[in-house]
């Protein structure tokens, strides 16, 4: 039926659709969220590269498919990572160092380490770690984006060697010599020792 509604009442409706309709709007934009952050991690799951996510500690939160496989690590083995125990000392010791260079103006660093893969083939990858940080600028997390580069690696060092021998008789060539006598040369100034050359 008709009535008139008294001020108060009408406040406290418009009040009530003012609660109602933001928490509408607040439903709508979890949604849109969640479906872009599905999004995102569909493509990241997605990616032929080797993506993961570690606290500074070491305790991995994410890592892709491709990950996953070239490690032999599943989601259960993940749970109880510590991307620390998996790596010999010199890795280690080089990736707290690059960690620790990490900052909110410089939050990305490459490197190129050795490790070993799900076959037990130790293997050359080239690492992008990409720090993120919170508010007050301390390190949560780093992204790692990572590579198998093994072929490039071996090849790259067979160019060089062939580039500092002889193909007949395997000996240094001329470059090679030139360049072992300059820092031969360099060493006996900077240290006075004597300096022979047969």
């Amino acid at each position: 039926w008709e009535r008139e509604w008294s001020p108060p009442e009408q406040y406290a409706v418009r009040a009530a659709a003012g609660i109602v309709g933001a928490a509408i709007e607040r439903q709508r934009a979890e949604q849109a969220l969640n479906q872009s952050e599905a999004r995102y991690r569909a493509i990241v799951r997605d990616q032929i590269d080797l993506i993961s996510r570690f606290t500074p500690d070491g305790q991995i939160t994410f890592a892709n498919e491709a990950f996953k496989e070239y490690f032999g690590w599943n989601d259960e083995v993940l749970e109880n990572k510590n991307i620390w125990d998996s790596m010999t000392d010199e890795n280690r010791y080089r990736l707290r160092m690059k960690i620790g260079s990490l900052t909110r103006e410089n939050p990305a660093a490459i490197s190129k380490s050795k490790n070993l893969n799900a076959a037990g083939e130790l293997r050359w990858q080239e690492w992008t770690d990409r720090g993120i940080f919170d508010e007050d600028g301390q390190l949560v997390e780093v992204q790692a984006v990572g590579r198998d580069i093994d072929e490039q690696e071996r090849l790259r060092r067979e160019i060089e060697q062939q580039a500092l021998t002889d193909s007949l008789t395997g000996l240094l060539n001329r470059r090679a010599i030139m360049d072992q006598l300059e820092m031969e040369w360099h060493r006996a100034k900077r240290d006075p020792q004597p300096l022979s050359l047969v």
